[in-house]
């Protein structure tokens, strides 16, 4: 009889994975899926928008590592979208799925899907699906997002070669309605239907799409050693080609006061860019695991094309290096399978002509890494520095009501997170300091501060189970900058939760059933423009304290894990101001429901 609808592994080497990097160096490392159900109910990040799948403005502070090289423009829908950096590559003893379903009012649906599995030739297969729709509170604010990758790795049996591929396509397609035309009818009665309420835009339309596909081959050049004990010499190639289209479309533009410049059509709007980059590399890759240090060195370059009305070529090469050491203080034994490990990675790359010339970054990561079983805890310190030329966007763009040509200076950045994570404890710093900062003024126009900025950030979460039941939570997060006119966001923010726990029935159900209060403090916000897909600085408006409370139970019955909420349950009695870009409100109150089945075997 099959049991694949019930077998729940408890073997934490089941399933093995590493991101997309520099593949040959790093190896894969056990990934056992969280169990834990305090925080179901977090589905995904809030939108500053107020709706799935539309452009959301990043005010917290997070350690951002982007391979050096040409960029278009900072994506606002990042959040939504499957980058490159979190393509994950997988080793499998057997089939493993997982499966999720979330849905609410307003029509707003997430499906995830995530299938892998070994065959015997050493040959893994994986596929990942994610697709989200939501209709919004209020008018034109539907969205589709589909995102989805399908990606091989593979070795012979005596190691003398394999490779790493992938496939991945990220789509959002979504209405821009501008915000409220006036929000006095919103302030005055918070219960007034959010469909009766006029919006700026009522035709316009925005398609991002994204396509990539990578293949990176690698040959062992030294003889075979079946102790993996000597040096090993490699040779890997990487050849990646993407395709890019950004649309916004709005066929009444020309009768829409919204609209104050026109430049190239009166009647409607249809910009349009396209960006295709091809990227080649070659590296020579040096590993010896009787060390534990592996490196690589090698040349890539990039030809990047861009359209808008006509097209641009940018040529970039590359000189890149990267190191792994790792080593372990504590080899695990096979009772508590207790294990110390030091893992650092260290990546340096300059771009030596071309459009860029002149760039450089060099990225620092490491972590030491307490396991026992399947609990672990780490403590890790990563640090970044690059001289990055400004964004394509900055300096010119061509569009029917915006159009500039600037000659913005590149921008030089350090970056530091120290953390600390465990099951119930997590603390991150952050520190940032950024030299000739690029940003969208109060007409949205791009400028540069000349000059230096500091940011910094803490956050942390402390759980804490009383009488083996009750429990407490909280999740601080405190920021601050040298330059708040730019770099807007509350000083103080956090999440509260108070909750039950509990398992049951001989442990087969793991419960937890709670009310999480999160909060902000004051602060002024900024301004969005659907037209350059943007945030911008606006005029100085502030919000805060708005008291969001949800109320959940989250459950798993092992393989399958699902949690209902009710959203924004003050919606009515908590006042009026639930909003964090002018012009766009969160949700009103709303019921959720989500459910999460795991397949292995």
């Amino acid at each position: 009889m099959s049991h694949a609808q019930t077998y729940y592994t408890t073997d934490s080497t089941y399933l093995k994975q590493k991101n997309e990097g520099d593949n040959v160096l790093r190896g894969f490392q056990n990934f056992y899926p969280d169990s834990a159900v305090f925080d179901l109910h977090n589905f995904t990040e809030r939108n500053t928008l107020g709706a799935l799948g539309l452009a959301t403005h990043q005010w917290r502070f997070k350690f951002r590592n982007d391979a050096l090289g040409f960029r278009l423009y900072p994506l606002p829908v990042d959040e939504y979208q499957i980058a490159e950096r979190d393509i994950n590559y997988y080793r499998t003893k057997g089939p493993y799925a997982s499966a999720s379903g979330i849905a609410g009012s307003k029509e707003q649906q997430l499906f995830r899907f995530l299938f892998s599995q070994t065959f015997k030739n050493n040959l893994n297969l994986s596929l990942k699906f994610n697709r989200y729709t939501n209709k919004g509170f209020y008018l034109s604010q539907q969205a589709f997002v589909n995102n989805f990758y399908i990606n091989s790795n593979y070795e012979t049996k005596n190691k003398r070669f394999g490779f790493y591929s992938f496939i991945l396509i990220n789509n959002i397609r979504n209405q821009e309605n501008g915000g409220l035309k006036t929000d006095t009818s919103f302030l005055n009665n918070v219960t007034e239907n959010k469909e009766l309420l006029p919006v700026q835009l009522s035709t316009a339309l925005r398609d991002t799409r994204q396509l990539s596909a990578q293949f990176n081959p690698y040959f062992r050049l030294s003889k075979a050693d079946s102790s993996q004990q000597h040096t090993q010499l490699f040779i890997q190639g990487k050849s990646k080609f993407s395709y890019n289209t950004f649309k916004y479309k709005d066929l009444q533009s020309g009768s829409n006061p919204f609209y104050k410049v026109f430049y190239l059509d009166t009647i409607s709007t249809k910009d349009s860019t396209r960006f295709k980059q091809y990227y080649n590399e070659v590296l020579l890759s040096i590993k010896n695991n009787r060390l534990g240090l592996n490196a690589s060195a090698g040349y890539a370059n990039e030809v990047n094309v861009v359209w808008q009305k006509n097209d641009s070529l940018f040529l970039n090469h590359i000189l890149k290096a990267n190191a792994v050491y790792s080593h372990s203080f504590l080899n695990p034994d096979t009772v508590t399978n207790k294990q110390i490990r030091f893992n650092s990675e260290l990546e340096l790359a300059s771009i030596v002509s071309g459009a860029n010339a002149g760039n450089i970054k060099l990225q620092s990561q490491n972590q030491i890494v307490f396991s026992e079983n399947n609990h672990q805890s780490r403590f890790y310190l990563n640090a970044l520095y690059e001289s990055r030329s400004a964004d394509y966007m900055f300096n010119r763009w061509y569009g029917n009501h915006n159009r500039w040509k600037n000659s913005f200076t590149a921008v030089q950045q350090f970056q530091a997170q120290l953390g600390y994570e465990k099951k119930n404890v997590v603390l991150r710093v952050f520190y940032q300091n950024i030299s000739n900062a690029l940003y969208f003024d109060t007409v949205s126009l791009p400028q540069q501060f000349r000059g230096s900025i500091s940011n910094v950030g803490v956050e942390g979460m402390y759980r804490l189970i009383l009488f083996k039941h009750l429990g407490l939570s909280v999740a601080p997060t405190f920021q601050s900058s040298s330059n708040p006119s730019i770099y807007r966001m509350p000083l103080l923010s956090g999440k509260a939760n108070l909750f039950y726990t509990g398992n049951l029935f001989k442990n087969s159900l793991q419960l937890t059933l709670g009310t999480q209060f999160e909060t902000y403090s004051p602060f002024e916000l900024m301004r969005y423009n659907p037209i350059i897909h943007q945030f911008y600085l606006g005029n100085r408006t502030e919000v805060g304290y708005y008291p969001y409370v949800d109320v959940y139970l989250n459950a798993r019955i092992r393989p399958v894990s699902f949690f209902l909420k009710l959203e924004n349950a003050m919606f009515g009695f908590g006042g009026n101001t639930y909003y964090f870009i002018p012009g766009y409100i969160q949700p009103d109150r709303a019921f959720r429901f989500g459910l999460t089945w795991l397949f292995f075997d």
